[in-house]
């Protein structure tokens, strides 16, 4: 079915604004635990700022031991969010034991921000950790809708534009657990899990689909029929589908929110 952007018109410009975010919430922390119950949770002393610690737990009984260590390094600005965290967990049983040995922790980067302009962000990174014994988080999330999410090993590579004034959460994180229940021989468990990351944040000229450095009607007409044809797979939408401003494939009112402010702005930054 062909739609008319005329209806979409009536929605209303957002003024210009300058390259950057701004953070509503922080959730970061970096947290160690055994089951003798040893606990070290740490948050960053001043939100958004920049946080490095590490959270350290051990202990050793006759029949056995665990321990954990879990670090985690990360900073903000207006235009970049970074960071990296490790967790390394041991246990063992010296002898025949009924007890439980285990030792975990997470390390977690958790903020919600709103960009100060429509943009793109670029995040790029790598997740690591020992298969059935950790768990590993990538995720951008738009509102409730999730843009993209990654939970196992390997590298991170993705870029999307993002709305002026819309509320988004990136979350980067990784747990290892060393779980270890024995009964008979000695026996020993180890995990490790990690991240690291690089989020740029940059107000561009999302919406100037033929490069003139402007975001005007010769823009607009190129959008127009891009978001009547709607999918980018159609044949006659013109190749690349550049109007597809957050890269999901379609021509929608996603796009529109995007296409909106720059075209409000006209001058690209």
């Amino acid at each position: 079915m062909r739609r008319s952007l005329l209806a979409l018109c009536v929605l209303p410009l957002a003024l210009p604004a300058s390259a950057g975010v701004t953070y509503t919430t922080d959730n970061r922390f970096v947290q160690a635990v055994n089951s003798f119950g040893l606990n070290q949770a740490r948050t960053p002393p001043v939100a958004f700022a920049p946080f490095n610690d590490t959270a350290q737990v051990a202990t050793t009984m006759a029949d056995g031991s665990c321990s954990s260590v879990a670090m985690h390094d990360s900073q903000m600005n207006a235009v970049q969010m970074s960071g990296n965290g490790s967790v390394t967990a041991n246990s063992a049983t010296f002898s025949s034991s009924p007890l439980v040995f285990a030792g975990s922790g997470t390390s977690r980067f958790e903020v919600v921000f709103m960009p100060d302009a429509s943009g793109t962000i670029h995040l790029t990174g790598q997740l690591a950790g020992t298969a059935g014994k950790s768990t590993l988080l990538a995720e951008l999330k738009l509102g409730a809708a999730v843009l993209f999410t990654k939970s196992t090993s390997g590298s991170i590579d993705f870029q999307t534009g993002v709305s002026q004034n819309s509320q988004y959460k990136l979350t980067v994180s990784c747990a290892a657990n060393s779980l270890l229940t024995w009964t008979g021989a000695p026996a020993s468990a180890s995990a490790t899990a990690s991240f690291s990351f690089t989020a740029d944040v940059a107000a561009t000229c999302i919406g100037d689909l033929n490069n003139d450095g402007f975001v005007d009607d010769l823009d607009f007409s190129i959008f127009a029929p891009a978001y009547d044809l709607l999918d980018c797979s159609d044949p006659n939408m013109p190749a690349g589908c550049p109007a597809d401003l957050n890269d999901d494939g379609f021509v929608d009112d996603l796009d529109f929110t995007l296409f909106a402010p720059a075209y409000n702005e006209l001058l690209c930054p």
